[in-house]
């Protein structure tokens, strides 16, 4: 490692009649009408400092610092909304929550905006590197390693690229300890000898063991690593005890790798249950890549492995993470809301879950979302008949038939994935007189073909 790692987390109330102090004073003066020291009083929950933590006991207190003024309060209670925990996720809310922090003078909530801003839109990111590139230079930590992440996204060369890793070292610096992850990660990838590579590890362990709830990845990425041998040894039993650790920390990922292993096996013995629980339960709970985690609770209700299939709860679950920014969690969305599984049938929803898919990268939903939009062929239908008659349809030449069997066969609506079939499909339509699939067709041909079912349980950052 070249770069020193933080004081890990500490005390910083000293003992237990000073804490008590300490939580008396801001509960009085919230109490009061204090909004900063409700800030300060829910953070003391948040970080276990005060008796009886939790995220509900932290949520109401930020809650009210903020309906009483406080910026800091606010600003926490804007991250919660779009995450949890301890409240309903609601990103608008917590998006405008952010808003009025950073009006406010929060600048943190301002950095953390403009991050989230050139992550739903190219065209934000110019002024978003702005405002980040100001908070950095001002010795705002968070600010710099949110301009790592943009400057390693839009990465065009190594100038970037190094120019990303001393934003992310400069972050570590400043404390922030998700950077010192990313730091020791990649130097874990390109270390050239035993020594660098026995203290990126050790920086990685050390980060997960003094890791405070929804604020470390690394417990999850240095299991994945045990698990696959990647940079160190193959330790399968390793990397379930570092995703079990993870978990409990709130991290999604480690959840979701967890939920996995009990599901599949390999890395634990197989209990389905319990790993479709542990899903569950994470997406309620998790602060970090939750959509992920939330993604593989919904495959998990829909397939039944906690006991019996659970359309609606599957329906919530793809809900939260599509909302959440998982293109593949709103790809199933549609496909329930298609089905009317667990929701009412619905195409002008199942279209908005498409539309958010694309926004989100994958060309196939850019593709199916322009076709349904552009030809007004109504999709929904039962699993359990649509593929059938939607196949009769097309063979005896109705084109909405064909649009029908081409979403069957590009989401998998109760087929296998087969894009190369959808794109026949559409190709019929467009003999069949429908005009607006003909450039579709040629669009999905030229996507990679796939052939696995749609139940959404990859696993990634």
């Amino acid at each position: 490692m070249r770069e020193a790692l933080p004081p890990a987390p500490h005390e910083a109330l000293g003992t237990g009649r000073h804490r008590a102090r300490a939580q008396a004073t801001a509960n009085r003066a919230c109490d009061a009408g204090d909004g900063d020291a409700c800030a300060d009083l829910g953070a003391g929950f948040d970080a276990g400092d005060f008796d009886d933590p939790g995220a509900t006991r932290a949520t109401t207190a930020f809650r009210r610092g903020c309906e009483l003024g406080s910026a800091l309060a606010c600003e926490h209670l804007g991250v919660r909304l779009l995450a949890g925990p301890g409240v309903e996720q609601d990103v608008a809310r917590g998006l405008a929550t952010l808003q009025r922090a950073c009006d406010g003078g929060a600048t943190h909530a301002c950095h953390l905006l403009a991050s989230r801003r050139c992550e739903e839109r190219t065209s934000a990111c110019s002024e978003a590197r702005a405002v980040l590139e100001r908070g950095c230079a001002e010795g705002s930590g968070g600010a710099c390693f949110w301009l790592s992440t943009i400057v390693t996204r839009q990465a065009s060369g190594p100038a970037d690229r190094t120019r990303a890793d001393e934003l992310a070292r400069r972050a570590c610096r400043l404390g922030v300890l998700l950077a010192c992850e990313a730091v020791a990660s990649g130097d874990l990838e390109t270390a050239r000898t035993e020594d660098e590579r026995a203290a990126a590890v050790s920086v990685l362990a050390r980060l997960c063991a003094v890791g405070r709830p929804g604020r470390t990845r690394a417990c999850g990425d240095l299991g994945a690593r045990y698990a696959e041998g990647r940079g160190v040894a193959l330790d399968l039993g390793r990397a379930a005890g570092l995703w079990t650790r993870g978990c409990q920390l709130l991290d999604g990922y480690s959840c979701a790798r967890l939920a996995v292993s009990f599901v599949e096996g390999g890395h634990t013995r197989s209990d389905p249950t319990r790993g479709a629980q542990i899903a569950d339960r994470a997406c309620d709970e998790s602060t970090l890549d939750r959509p992920v985690v939330c993604r593989m609770a919904g495959a998990y209700a829909t397939a039944g492995h906690a006991g019996r299939v659970d359309m609606g709860r599957a329906v919530a679950c793809f809900t939260l993470a599509c909302d959440g920014g998982d293109a593949v969690g709103c790809q199933n969305l549609a496909e329930h809301i298609l089905a009317g599984e667990g929701t009412a049938p619905d195409g002008a929803r199942a279209l908005t879950a498409m539309r958010r898919a694309c926004e989100l990268g994958p060309a196939k939903a850019c593709v199916l979302a322009d076709v349904a939009h552009a030809t007004q062929v109504s999709l929904v239908g039962p699993r359990a008949t649509v593929a059938a008659d939607s196949e009769r349809g097309c063979a005896a030449g109705d084109g909405a038939a064909c649009v029908r069997l081409a979403f069957v066969h590009a989401m998998g609506h109760g087929v296998m994935v087969d894009v190369r079939r959808s794109a026949a499909a559409l190709r019929r339509a467009c003999a069949a007189g429908l005009a607006t699939t003909c450039a579709p067709a040629d669009a999905l041909e030229g996507l990679p073909t796939e052939g696995h079912a749609s139940s959404p349980t990859s696993v990634g950052r």
